[in-house]
């Protein structure tokens, strides 16, 4: 037992190091920038993929069908929008990096760096060193497609850098009243100076006889290796390889090495080896055989946590379209797949050729489009069933290859999303606020954890994953439940217990408050007409209610049509406000309260003494009760000062002849230090922790002095 013990240890240290390790280089500002702009560019490369697909689908009679319907030009249509979406990467790849790296600085170091100009910079540098200098009235696909990317990826970082680093240096004018002019005004000379030195540098190798752009002499870079290779196994082996290598690097490897295809690889039927080879038995699912991949999903579970996702993978590498799973979750730049997903189609590559040659499976012998269907491309290109048979065994050969890498995968995924999850909460319960922050266009893991529970949380109220809890606050004087505050409940599949303030703050930023605060009033005056029904009517609900609610114009009326539709009192209804509405001057949120409280409403003020709550409002608005804060009450033990200032409070209040609530009230040594003071109402963990509604009768049964006494004897 100790030895094992001593072995999980061990695992889960490893894993801690790997998570660590990972964590340094998804937050390196130039991987995170790359890996970011990526993923924002899936949509474009499915929607041109989608697009290979429909004009090369193997089907005579679809091909047929579509030819007699728009004639000899129906494949007008599939160019067109490949040439719009994939033909266009480059471009669009060059600017997201430079937005994502100006972002960073933004967020991190606190500049402020025009994010637009800063991409469009980078977009000019880049065509400076790719089209061609003879002919520079016209852009050719060839700079801006996916020949283009480790061009765009080497000339974005740089300029971006270079942007940034004179942006910074320029002292902007306060001269000139918009911010935003003077901000573009403030980027005129480093994108001068950027533009004109690109284009000075490709200028100067032109006049050095090095006439070729950026991408072409990388791609003669790359293309090196094969070049002095004569024979053709250990050509197609390296192939594998460097074409994978440069997919991990976000680079389309078959695109750039397709020269070496036609140069090299015989055609198809003259050798084992050919471009059908690879298409057929080595690219099953796309490139690094990711159609295993997703069978390891499967066979590891991690299908169920994103089925959309994992159902628009497959069905795109059904056709050989991998874009999805290549960007989407992420492969580039994922150290963990990186392994499998160059070790896997040399495998492949191995199995395919020794079948091949041994004379179990027949060679290739018809040429095939790369987008035909699995299984029905091994019979195609073989004439036989062997192909298929020799696919079904590849397949499985892959995905054991790549089973305990998702499920090492998954292991730090998880470790990751509790990470990202707490250091969120840690930042919304500390460091936020809605007028100065916005969670949601925070381009780190908080922000990528705050927009997936944002995208979750409307449907997390119409699917019934919200609920309420009550905890009641107990007049000690009298032993008796004064009120119970109703408290939102969020039970996440994936991160538990959403903490309460994250989900307010979610709500305000997209806009949601309204709809979310209503559902609570909703759900708390259905809870109250149930206890009526009891005949339990002698207490009412505290509803936390936000200061966006308060700026509805009719939001006294919805309040009040809840009220009718349920036949609760307005008397068994609190509204809980917090220092923001009581310092706010708005007529429409004064007019609310007004019309509530005199129709019956109560109203509390939360978190008394935490801020800068006004006094003066105790008088402007009938208040019926102050919360003081729980920083306050739960030190009062040993700071006695704290129990001076509640003490402080507690006599003006009862000038007031205003109710006094003390939160967090936890132990017995707490209540005596208060009940020295006066008579309280207490809410916290001494009496009870927020408890679902069906319990609140039997609390109130045995809530009496003799048996709270024999608890806390």
């Amino acid at each position: 037992m100790e030895i094992q013990n001593k072995g999980e240890v061990q695992r889960t240290d490893m894993l801690k190091r790997l998570y660590s390790l990972f964590q340094c280089l998804y937050e390196q500002r130039y991987l995170s920038s790359i890996r970011l702009a990526f993923v924002s560019m899936i949509p474009i490369m499915v929607i041109g993929a989608y697009a290979v697909a429909i004009n090369n689908l193997p089907i005579p009679a679809y091909r047929q069908l579509m030819k007699q319907i728009f004639g000899d030009s129906w494949t007008y249509f599939g160019v067109l929008v490949y040439n719009i979406t994939v033909q266009l990467s480059a471009i669009m790849l060059v600017f997201s990096i430079c937005y994502h790296i100006a972002e960073w600085y933004n967020i991190f170091k606190k500049k402020q760096i025009h994010t637009n100009i800063c991409g469009m910079v980078g977009v000019a540098c880049y065509l400076a060193m790719s089209i061609p200098v003879q002919n520079a009235d016209s852009i050719p696909f060839a700079a801006t497609g996916i020949t283009g990317l480790v061009g765009a990826i080497i000339v974005s970082v740089l300029s971006s850098e270079l942007f940034i680093h004179w942006y910074v240096k320029i002292k902007q004018s306060s001269k000139i009243p918009d911010a935003l002019v003077s901000q573009a005004l403030g980027s005129l000379m480093p994108a001068i100076v950027l533009i004109f030195g690109f284009a000075a540098i490709r200028m100067g190798l032109y006049f050095c006889g090095i006439g070729n752009s950026l991408n072409d002499i990388i791609n003669n870079i790359l293309q090196l290796p094969f070049k002095y290779n004569k024979g053709l196994f250990h050509t197609a082996f390296i192939y594998s390889i460097s074409s994978h290598f440069m997919w991990l690097l976000g680079i389309h490897g078959n695109n750039v090495l397709e020269t070496v295809v036609i140069n090299v690889f015989p055609q198809t039927g003259s050798s084992i080896i050919s471009k059908t080879f690879f298409d057929v038995f080595v690219y099953m699912g796309g490139c690094g055989t990711t159609l295993a991949l997703l069978l390891a999903f499967v066979f590891c579970g991690e299908y169920k946590r994103n089925r959309r996702f994992f159902f628009i993978g497959l069905s795109n590498s059904i056709f050989n379209i991998n874009e999805p799973l290549i960007f989407g979750i992420p492969i580039v730049f994922n150290p963990i797949y990186a392994v499998p997903f160059i070790l896997t189609p040399c495998i492949m590559f191995l199995t395919t050729y020794l079948a091949m040659s041994a004379g179990l499976v027949p060679p290739v012998t018809r040429e095939i489009w790369w987008t035909t269907p699995i299984f029905i491309s091994g019979y195609l290109s073989t004439g036989s069933f062997c192909g298929v048979f020799l696919q079904i065994i590849n397949l499985a050969i892959a995905t054991a290859i790549y089973v305990p890498f998702v499920k090492l995968s998954m292991v730090l995924s998880e470790m990751n999303f509790k990470n990202s999850y707490q250091d969120l909460v840690e930042y919304i319960t500390t460091k936020y606020s809605v007028s100065s922050h916005n969670i949601l266009k925070r381009t780190d893991e908080i922000g990528a954890v705050s927009r997936q529970l944002a995208n979750q949380l409307e449907n997390a109220i119409d699917n019934g994953e919200l609920y309420l809890n009550y905890q009641p606050i107990v007049d000690v004087e009298r032993y008796t439940l004064y009120s119970v505050e109703a408290l939102l409940r969020w039970k996440h599949p994936l991160y538990g217990m959403i903490h309460p303030m994250l989900i307010i703050a979610l709500a305000e930023e997209i806009k949601l408050i309204d709809k979310l605060g209503l559902w609570i009033i909703k759900q708390a005056m259905i809870q109250r007409a149930a206890w009526n029904k009891e005949g339990i009517s002698d207490f009412h609900i505290s509803v936390n209610v936000s200061c966006y609610q308060l700026e509805v114009l009719d939001f006294h009326n919805q309040v009040f049509h809840i009220l009718n539709d349920l036949k609760v009192l307005p008397q068994q209804l609190q509204i809980e406000i917090t220092e923001t509405v009581a310092l706010t001057e708005s007529y429409i949120a004064h007019n609310n309260l007004m019309k509530l409280t005199e129709a019956g409403v109560s109203v509390s003020m939360d978190d008394f003494g935490a801020g800068h709550s006004s006094l003066l409002y105790l008088c402007s608005i009938p208040i019926h009760a102050v919360k003081i804060d729980g920083s306050l009450s739960r030190s009062i033990v040993n700071y006695p000062i704290n129990l001076n200032i509640i003490s402080t409070i507690y006599d003006l209040c009862q000038l007031l002849h205003i109710n006094t609530i003390v939160e967090y009230v936890e132990n017995q040594e707490q209540l005596d230090k208060l009940m020295q003071v006066g008579n309280f109402l207490i809410q916290g963990y001494l009496f009870s922790q927020p408890i679902e509604g069906d319990m609140i009768p039997s609390f109130i049964r045995d809530l009496n002095p003799p048996i709270y006494e024999r608890k806390h004897k």
